[in-house]
């Protein structure tokens, strides 16, 4: 507060922000991959029949863009660890992006989850192992790891 700077925010741009709900976005530490949450409609149409039944809105899922020379992104894709009929939600990812942590609804209050990147692959989402968090009593929507994993 003492030493305000002029910072200057830029839109992604439409590759990015959509007509949907886009956010909850976490970049790589190179600054190379952009992870975000989404509510827009999948490619194949599987997620028509997920829509929330109060807003018509379409299931959050988790998408990868990464960025182009030209400091614009790619078009983002739609990450493995996503199903159709629940909500994924991007909460925060590891330092080496192995393990990505998320919100999913499927206990019915929101809880914390996350999956490991291992073989090429996402490994199922398990609930977070600690007695502070998912426990019952709460609607859990974020949550990180420091660098050592504390």
């Amino acid at each position: 507060m003492a030493n305000p700077t002029a910072d200057i925010v830029t839109n992604s741009g439409p590759t990015i922000n959509t007509s949907y709900a886009d956010f909850s976005s976490n970049i790589s530490i190179d600054g190379e991959a952009l992870y975000f949450t989404s509510r827009r409609p999948w490619e194949d149409k599987s997620s028509e029949n997920f829509r929330d039944p109060m807003l018509n809105h379409y299931s959050e899922d988790i998408y990868q863009s990464n960025v182009k020379i030209d400091q614009t992104w790619n078009p983002p894709y739609r990450m493995s660890m996503n199903r159709p009929q629940s909500n994924e939600s991007n909460v925060s990812v590891s330092i080496d992006e192995r393990r990505f942590y998320l919100y999913n609804d499927k206990s019915g209050i929101g809880d914390i989850y996350y999956t490991d990147f291992i073989d090429n692959k996402f490994t199922n989402m398990k609930a977070v192992d600690n007695s502070k968090v998912n426990d019952g009593n709460w609607w859990e929507t974020h949550y990180t790891v420091s660098p050592d994993g504390s």
